[in-house]
């Protein structure tokens, strides 16, 4: 169901009808301010050197309402603002029921500004290499609860 491509640091993931349902940012162990950091940071992608851990950004909620030439009623608008609040609700009890997610960062999407996104840093509990497959399999279990919970 899901696919995993690199994408220069961080790596893509898309679902089974090919649209974008996240991003595995590997958790490098790098300072990114650090002299020669982009340089190791190649290094270590071009020899698949394991990681420990990564962040799992996915897109948490669309207001809908954002856009520039949004027009609603009062009431249309109540009821897109209730649909963000029930899905919000849905992050929380994931976030609560899932081991290491009380962590979490929610941003506004650098590719929607009418989207929040939603970040957990994950903790593989061994290495794992820095290869698509490889780093999709260690989040896949995290990506079937959110599709099983109607997140994804």
């Amino acid at each position: 169901m899901w696919k995993a491509e690199f994408d220069e640091e961080y790596f893509r993931i898309f679902d089974s009808k090919k649209n974008i349902a996240g991003y595995i940012d590997p958790d490098y162990g790098i300072a990114y301010e650090e002299e020669g950091a982009q340089e190791k940071i190649e290094a270590m992608i071009d020899q698949a050197r394991p990681v420990r851990g990564a962040f799992l950004t996915v897109p948490m909620v669309k207001f809908s309402i954002f856009d520039t030439d949004y027009s609603a009623d009062v009431a249309t608008l109540e009821s897109q603002l209730k649909g963000v609040i029930e899905r919000t609700g849905l992050w929380r009890r994931f976030a609560e029921s899932w081991p290491g997610c009380a962590e979490h960062y929610v941003r506004i999407s650098h590719t929607d500004h009418d989207m929040l996104s939603i970040t957990f840093p994950v903790s593989f509990g061994r290495d794992v290499p820095l290869r698509a497959g490889a780093l999709l399999e260690a989040v896949r279990p995290m990506l079937d609860r959110m599709h099983e919970m109607g997140l994804l």
